[in-house]
């Protein structure tokens, strides 16, 4: 027979014959040999309990408590303990077994009055000890009792462990912070430190509660005060970062923001934040490359939300680029935000205009105006530009009229001109292949307009004496004589004014002429994007198609990071390729662009046009 059967019945037969001793042996015998056999061991502390032996009975019945407790049993751990209760009211064993029950069980007010009892027995005891362990679960049973807390803070600074105090004090100082009472945790996390000078967290929240209450100074000195500086960890950078910049610490703060990008090189909170940086120290340039790459990853990563809420906060802090506001109105145009695109574009017409460059800064006038046509105050910009570029260009065109007319180099040549008509220059009819695609040329310098006045003004008037004397009209004379004129009045180094003539030559397809201005003009760098492409495309209409692909790709190896630059080459590139009918390399050229930056001018028609070429209907 099995020895464990055989011991119960044996307990239980002596039990019935009212044997309890015998019993009681069988009974120890069978907890020996199974621990776990619960009926066992609470007839054996019924037992214990008959004949006197309280201590041990109180043991037994706590025993299966905790092990009910254990297995989710709260209620019956409950019961076992009231019936230990019923043999030693006085034992605080059980009353801490019932409190964690009814803890588990949220029975807040029947846990409180066992931890209660409990408090009163250990402040009879004078065990300080116990009395804190009692009061560190009755906090955490209800953090917001003030008086609880109060005899939690009182009996720590009476008791000696430093390590249990501090762990007490910080997790206060948590519950603190955490309800957003920020002054009294603060005074909790001093104390922690005062305990254990080495705890990290304590001294990282100690010095958040103060920039909650915007207490930046004082945060400065508890920072430096505890070393946080020298704690490698990232948290610690981060807050120091924060502290030092609202400080005014700026050498401080571009040390620690550093450190928090060498963890985290995408966290674009600190990426804004170092860009602040650089801009309180001066370093205006590397300010802006920070916000322009942080700007071009939002854009590339199509986060544009992200993009329009970083723009929002740069617009007072004049770090927001010409052509990040560029890539903003076109976006905000496309989310439906036509006054912030009319804004954006009459801030870089602004812009362009005191820099003196009015041509472009009619250009975005207009888009605003286009946006926003009943805008009183983008209408007045439009026209007063229109105005100035008039007066400069009737202030340019006197003096060259005037050097022309003292040379008196038509009149010489006057006699010269011929009729013959297979050699005339319908200037004012002829175009740029190219430039039904760049709105710009409308806009540049009419050098064009007084050249073509004075050879349509020679041609009229002596047109009748060379049909009749059989000679050509001159008109290549008439040119050199023009660009003699005009040598003399524009310096080496007036780079616009030779870009202007470049164009001005381009609309009479004068494509030599025009690359010559053009490679003066390309030194200017804020010309140089706009001179290559118009060198490229004059190439291209003498036929030099290679030519032409090739200056634009060396401007491309220019700008390996894809900016704006890049994209307006590739733009460009593409269309002679479509020009060529080479669809194929149009195509992929686009569609590159198209990733980079969908909202670039028509890119998206273009593909379209060039699927409908081909062919092949877009997805």
């Amino acid at each position: 027979m099995d020895k464990k059967k055989y011991i119960k019945e044996s307990a239980q037969r002596a039990l019935q014959k009212g044997d309890v001793k015998k019993a009681l042996k069988f009974y120890e015998e069978l907890i020996e040999l199974d621990p776990d056999d619960m009926q066992a061991r609470n007839t054996l502390g019924d037992i214990y309990s008959r004949i006197g032996m309280r201590d041990e009975a109180v043991k037994c019945f706590t025993y299966i408590a905790k092990e009910m407790s254990m297995r989710g049993f709260y209620h019956k751990s409950i019961a076992m303990m009231k019936k230990a209760l019923r043999i030693d009211k006085n034992d605080p064993q059980i009353y801490i077994v019932m409190a964690d029950a009814y803890s588990a069980l949220k029975l807040i007010g029947e846990a409180r009055n066992c931890y209660n009892w409990l408090l009163d027995y250990y402040s009879k005891k004078k065990d300080n000890i116990n009395k804190i362990e009692i009061l560190k679960r009755l906090y955490e049973l209800t953090p917001n009792d003030p008086a609880v807390k109060r005899n939690l803070m009182d009996s720590l600074a009476e008791y000696p462990a430093k390590s249990d105090a501090a762990e007490q004090f910080f997790k206060i100082g948590i519950n603190n912070f955490e309800a957003k009472n920020y002054s009294e945790a603060y005074s909790n996390f001093i104390k922690c430190l005062e305990c254990a000078p080495d705890n990290l967290e304590a001294s990282l929240y100690a010095v958040e509660c103060l920039i909650k209450e915007g207490k930046i100074h004082q945060a400065v000195e508890i920072a430096k005060k505890y070393n946080i500086a020298k704690i490698e960890n990232t948290k610690a950078w981060q807050l120091l970062s924060r502290i030092y910049y609202a400080s005014e610490e700026y050498a401080e703060a571009l040390s620690m923001v550093k450190k928090v990008l060498e963890k985290d090189k995408e966290n674009i909170e600190y990426r804004k934040l170092l860009g602040r940086v650089y801009a309180k120290l001066g370093r205006d340039e590397e300010a802006k490359n920070v916000f322009k790459e942080l700007l071009k990853e939002l854009i590339d990563s199509k986060k544009y939300e992200e993009f329009l809420d970083v723009c929002s906060e740069l617009d007072d802090e004049e770090i927001l680029s010409v052509e990040m506001r560029e890539k903003r109105a076109e976006i905000l145009k496309i989310t439906g935000d036509i006054k912030g695109a009319a804004q954006d574009n009459l801030f870089i017409s602004l812009s362009y205009e005191s820099d003196k460059k009015l041509r472009k800064a009619l250009i975005y006038a207009e888009r605003a105006l286009e946006l926003c046509p009943d805008d009183e105050s983008i209408r007045k910009q439009v026209e007063s530009l229109k105005k100035q570029i008039e007066e400069n260009e009737s202030k340019a065109a006197l003096p060259q009229k005037a050097k022309i007319e003292k040379e008196k180099s038509f009149t010489v040549q006057s006699e010269r001109l011929g009729s013959s008509k297979g050699e005339e220059a319908d200037i004012s009819k002829r175009t740029t292949k190219f430039n039904n695609d760049e709105k710009e040329s409308s806009s540049f310098f009419n050098l064009a307009e007084e050249l073509k006045v004075d050879i349509e003004g020679k041609k009229e008037r002596k047109n009748k004496d060379s049909i009749s004397n059989g000679e050509p009209i001159v008109v290549d004379e008439i040119l050199r004589d023009f660009k003699r004129a005009v040598e003399c009045t524009i310096e080496d180094k007036d780079m616009q004014t030779h870009f202007d003539l470049g164009i001005a030559y381009m609309e009479m397809e004068l494509f030599s002429e025009a690359i010559e201005e053009f490679k003066k003009s390309i030194n200017d760098e804020s010309l140089y994007v706009d001179s290559l492409i118009f060198t490229a495309k004059c190439e291209f209409s003498l036929g030099n198609r290679e030519k032409a692909i090739g200056l634009l790709e060396e401007g491309i190896n220019r700008f390996p990071n894809k900016d704006e630059n890049y994209l307006l080459l590739q733009y460009n590139k593409a269309l002679l390729y479509e020009s060529m009918d080479s669809n194929d390399n149009a195509l992929q050229i686009y569609e590159e662009i198209l990733e980079e930056n969908p909202f670039f001018k028509d890119v998206k028609s273009r593909i379209n046009q060039i699927h409908k070429k081909i062919k092949i209907a877009l997805p």
